[in-house]
């Protein structure tokens, strides 16, 4: 089975449910399903062959998940760039991948266009926020002159057709890329192939019992993989997505869960640390204060997870002795809360 048809399938069973929710912006799945079949043939129009490499540069969002997705059905390899990322390091993670295409905002692009000169392979920049219509931005003058192309979105798509693209790929063609933060030294990539990560998603969705009623609050980075399994999970079982820019205000996710607008948090061990030291400061919050099941939706949050998460460190712990790995430290574990 190929990723791309995790959005296909639930395009095809809920056309008209919610898939993602980011800020004011609601997108339903065959909205999704439509955008992300324009842009793979726009993808294509552009040259992209079989394989090639296409790089999402900006910030968790409806158009970032169509651009994961377009990828796919372009028979391309995707590729999610924190867009916190230097334009040296971007430069140097799409020389490391010959990197095609890269699918960005204005601002981002015209904060690294000086650095993606040296990019080799980069051929096509697609904006996703820029109109051909207005001013041509200070940055595109170089990129052009360098016999490189700016694209913007709403152009691309004009003429491109929202049927699905004919797909090629085989299950044990790569899917994606993932790159650490090169916080240590340069950043290094890892190879997905369509098989790991169905694999993947299958495993999880089974193990935490997914389903289409789910909605799945969000906040990691969709370059960090634990953030970008979100939505693929999500997609497989036509769940809903919540999609949060970055974790800045973890009481706004607390409100989430108490008021009933999600009932699932993909966060990390320092999330559940922090949501266990602020309890009693949360519970003296007015506006938590409203609702009597406030105390409740934490307490069953801790009682149902808190001997899981433990075993299954342990277990996973033990493995790893068995095997002779390294330990992880604590803040390289992840975990699932559900309410």
């Amino acid at each position: 089975m190929l990723l791309d048809r995790y959005l296909h399938d639930s395009a095809q069973r809920h056309p008209d449910k919610l898939a993602l929710v980011c800020g004011e912006r609601r997108a339903r799945y065959a909205e999704v399903e439509q955008g992300a079949n324009a842009l793979a043939h726009g993808l294509r129009a552009l040259g992209l062959q079989r394989q090639q490499r296409v790089a999402v540069y900006f910030d968790n969002s409806v158009e970032t998940v169509q651009g994961i997705f377009a990828t796919l059905k372009a028979a391309g390899i995707f590729l999610v760039v924190n867009p916190q990322t230097k334009g040296n390091k971007l430069a140097f993670i799409l020389n490391d991948c010959n990197a095609r295409v890269l699918l960005t905002g204005l601002r981002n692009f015209e904060a690294v266009a000086s650095d993606l000169a040296a990019c080799a392979e980069l051929h096509d920049v697609v904006l996703f926020d820029w109109d051909a219509k207005q001013p041509v931005p200070p940055a595109a003058a170089a990129w052009a002159a360098a016999g490189r192309r700016l694209h913007s979105m709403s152009g691309l798509l004009a003429q491109q057709p929202a049927t699905l693209p004919v797909n090629r790929n085989i299950s044990l063609d790569l899917a994606s890329l993932i790159y650490t933060s090169g916080s240590t030294g340069l950043p290094k990539g890892v190879t997905l192939t369509h098989a790991n990560m169905v694999a993947a998603a299958t495993s999880i969705t089974t193990y935490l019992g997914n389903e289409p009623d789910d909605i799945i609050l969000s906040p990691l980075p969709l370059a960090f993989d634990y953030g970008l399994y979100q939505v693929l999970m999500a997609f497989r079982v036509g769940a809903t997505v919540v999609l949060e820019k970055q974790c800045v205000y973890p009481y706004k996710y607390i409100e989430l869960i108490v008021k009933g607008y999600v009932n699932g948090w993909a966060t990390g061990v320092t999330g559940r640390a922090w949501i266990r030291e602020n309890t009693e400061h949360l519970r003296t919050k007015e506006q938590l204060m409203r609702t009597d099941s406030y105390e409740v939706n934490l307490k069953r949050v801790f009682d149902e997870v808190k001997d899981l998460i433990r075993e299954a460190v342990e277990f996973h712990l033990e493995g790893m002795r068995q095997h002779g790995d390294a330990i992880p430290s604590p803040s390289a574990q992840t975990e699932y809360i559900t309410v």
